[in-house]
């Protein structure tokens, strides 16, 4: 019989990962024949954990890309070190971060972009009052003349 029928089959993804079947040769698969050899884990040195620390909001990818490691190393790394590497935008009007994606309109936090529109409404309720003002003079103003007209028609009579 081969090793592999002696083996039980992981259940899960994270018992695959930690259960190696063997190869018939007795080594894990894929690491020659010998079984022993595998890829040496880096260790993280003080200016990628730094690096890790000040670009926890870009991502695990981007900091993956820029330090040359996995997505997963950087993740876990991350865990150790209790870092959140939950992205953030920082809003260019107000400064503040947020985890919260921008308004693609004007780039806004969502805080800065209602504070614009109350103000769009202020403006636009102003110019409203304004305007219904305006239309009240011009109405007294008509209604003066038209009096006048029929009080000028009153005396001719």
């Amino acid at each position: 019989m081969d090793a592999k029928e002696h083996v039980e089959k992981p259940k899960t993804a994270r018992d695959s990962a930690r259960h190696h079947v063997l190869d018939a040769s007795g080594g894990v698969p894929g690491m020659g024949e010998e079984g022993g050899e595998q890829e040496t884990v880096r260790p993280w040195s003080t200016r990628e954990i730094r690096y890790l620390r000040e670009h926890a909001g870009d991502g695990a990818k981007e900091i993956a890309r820029a330090l040359g490691r996995t997505t997963e190393a950087v993740k876990l790394q991350a865990r150790k070190c209790g870092i959140s590497l939950r992205q953030r935008w920082m809003c260019p009007k107000c400064g503040r971060m947020t985890f919260k994606p921008l308004n693609k309109a004007n780039g806004w936090c969502a805080e800065c972009t209602k504070e614009g529109h109350v103000a769009d409404l202020r403006e636009q309720a102003s110019a409203m009052r304004e305007e219904a003002a305006r239309s009240k003079r011009n109405d007294r103003e008509r209604q003066r003349c038209y009096s006048a007209k029929s009080r000028a028609k009153k005396s001719q009579k």
